[in-house]
């Protein structure tokens, strides 16, 4: 008769259900452990290598396109800077009056068809090239009028009147330069200058006109220079509403200002002596009273016995 061995009772039989299940999912974890240490190298190394290869991948994607970016944009400048776009295709000149714009585009050494951005930046070489070689401008500013157009802004000196030598007509400026150029005509707006000579007397003038008020400059026509040994700054005006004035240039314009009164007082034109001392003022008739032009003519800016009872 066989004998049965009694059957071992199971430590978890009897346990709850819940805690049976949880016994059993810390033995799968732990099989699943020992399954993972047994791993074999080379799978280890697969997978390794393979969560770089995930790491890298964006940041190998990120500099490829930094540098496409960086190729492009070097592709785009090179292009532009061949291209009639990069080049200077157009100058204007604005500001002038009297200067032509041609000599002064000339004078700036800037050239249509060549680099815009290398000539812009050379703009204050060119600014006092345009200033040193055109004696009528006075200011030079060259700017960027568009991608392909530079725009020269100047300023002139005003012209004040006309030098006459050797029956020729030369501009004087307002900064007392006189004009190598001659012009065929004159504009009577300003006055002609005869019988000067380019020295200190003609500088002197030329400071005291430019002191004299508008309407005074524009009612004179003609200076002459009447210069004596005794006097060398003796001048005679010649206005345009018939009258004459004998002056010194040296003291003519504190005088100038009292002309609207004496020939309001004046029945016709005639001579306005301004010479005698330095305030003495008076007026006769043209052709008339020679002695006294005579004396006038020979007074010297002390002189003041000469005054009489048109004395303002």
């Amino acid at each position: 008769m066989k004998k049965t061995r009694p059957q071992k009772e199971d430590k978890n039989s009897n346990l709850p259900s819940v805690q049976r299940q949880n016994s059993q999912s810390r033995r799968s974890s732990k099989e699943k452990e020992k399954k993972q240490s047994e791993v074999k190298p080379e799978q280890k190394s697969y997978e390794i290598k393979e969560r770089t290869q995930k790491t890298r991948n964006p940041k190998i994607l990120k500099q490829l396109i930094g540098v496409l970016l960086v190729l492009c944009i070097a592709i785009l400048v090179n292009l532009y800077f061949i291209s009639p776009f990069s080049k200077v295709q157009e100058i204007k000149v604005v500001g002038i009056k009297d200067a032509k714009s041609e000599q002064i585009i000339n004078s700036s050494d800037i050239q249509i068809g060549k680099g815009i951005w290398k000539q812009y930046f050379n703009k204050s070489s060119s600014q006092k090239r345009i200033v040193a070689q055109n004696p009528r401008i006075k200011t030079a500013k060259i700017e960027l009028a568009s991608f392909d157009e530079l725009k020269i802004s100047v300023t002139e000196y005003k012209t004040i009147g006309y030098l006459k030598k050797n029956d020729k007509f030369h501009v004087i400026l307002e900064n007392e330069k006189v004009l190598p150029e001659t012009e065929a005509q004159t504009d009577s707006q300003y006055p002609v200058l005869i019988n000067f000579k380019e020295d200190d007397k003609f500088t002197t003038f030329l400071k005291a006109y430019q002191q004299f008020d508008d309407k005074t400059k524009s009612n004179i026509s003609e200076v002459e220079s009447t210069a004596k040994k005794k006097n060398p700054y003796q001048i005679k005006l010649k206005m345009k509403d018939g009258n004459e004035v004998i002056g010194l240039s040296s003291t003519i314009a504190k005088k100038i200002v009292y002309y609207p009164k004496i020939v309001a007082e004046m029945k016709k034109p005639g001579v306005i002596d301004m010479e005698a001392g330095t305030s003495g003022i008076f007026s006769y008739e043209k052709g008339n009273d020679k002695e006294k032009t005579e004396e006038s003519s020979e007074s010297t800016d002390d002189s003041s016995e000469i005054i009489t009872e048109d004395y303002y």
